[in-house]
């Protein structure tokens, strides 16, 4: 049997800080090798579906775990809550305050150096959690510790604001299958909405699905595999995808399975 990496904090919070440091932000907290209209067609799916989904947040408490470069952070100050950003990397979080001071809301976010899955216990308790970008960047047992941890945390009238792969896709199963750590610090793999599910419903916490992204997916995944599109062309589309992303969240014209990601909210079940 092949031996399997040792799970290495320090390794992993250098391996995200060294990737920050390699490329431009949104490609060292979304893909890669991605072109740049790329990752900021999904940048703004994310933040413009988790705002059309947000209760009123003025002076609420937000937890951003995994929070990078500080895309969710932002938002959610802008949006009123008091931020605490939660990250294992030095340098993600030096970047996410450096962004809340270009929006101008610094004064509502607090950042906190600590791996997702053993985080302060002193944190207190949340009106809103977000976990973007985590769950398939955690091995099995670091993905439930994080999400036990942070529905511990979350007030009963509480929610929690997810965005998961598809594990139906079938342009990320061509891309991706599931990894184990490697040495650097670096884990992959495909968590899908019914692994999710089943985790959320034996805790007692109900899931509701609020958006996918299957026309980005399509140009993603699909399309631009076959290079046959100029820079212009791709910023054009990429542009466009997000559109008919955001103007059907659920019910457009693409099958959900086509969807790489969706957004769902988390909640208790009445009376727990």
């Amino acid at each position: 049997m092949k031996k399997q990496p040792k799970q290495n904090a320090d390794a992993t919070a250098n391996y995200w800080s060294k990737r920050l440091g390699a490329v431009d932000p949104l490609a060292a907290v979304l893909t890669y090798n991605a072109p740049r209209a790329i990752n900021q067609a999904y940048d703004r799916w994310e933040r413009a579906s988790l705002s059309a989904n947000l209760p009123s947040l003025e002076k609420k408490r937000a937890l951003d775990l995994a929070c990078g470069i500080g895309r969710i952070t932002v938002e959610l100050a802008k949006a009123g809550a008091n931020v605490t950003a939660v990250d294992i990397s030095a340098a993600m979080l030096a970047a996410c305050r450096a962004r809340a001071r270009r929006a101008g809301v610094s004064g509502r976010v607090t950042s906190i150096e600590s791996p997702v899955h053993r985080l302060p216990g002193d944190l207190g308790q949340f009106d809103i959690i977000t976990c973007f970008g985590l769950l398939e960047h955690l091995t099995p047992s670091q993905r439930r510790a994080c999400l036990a941890s942070a529905f511990a945390g979350l007030k009963k009238t509480g929610r929690m604001f997810i965005v998961v792969n598809n594990t139906a896709c079938a342009f990320l199963k061509k891309r991706r299958g599931e990894k184990s750590k490697r040495f650097d610090g670096y884990c992959v793999s495909l968590v899908g909405l019914l692994w999710l599910e089943e985790f959320c419903t034996a805790r007692g916490m109900t899931l509701s699905l609020l958006a996918a992204n299957p026309f980005y997916a399509w140009l993603h995944y699909g399309i631009l595999a076959e290079k046959c599109l100029s820079d212009r062309e791709i910023s054009r589309l990429a542009r466009q995808v997000c559109d008919l992303d955001l103007a059907f969240p659920l019910h457009g014209p693409l099958p959900l399975d086509l969807a790489s990601h969706f957004l769902v909210e988390v909640k208790r079940r009445s009376g727990r």
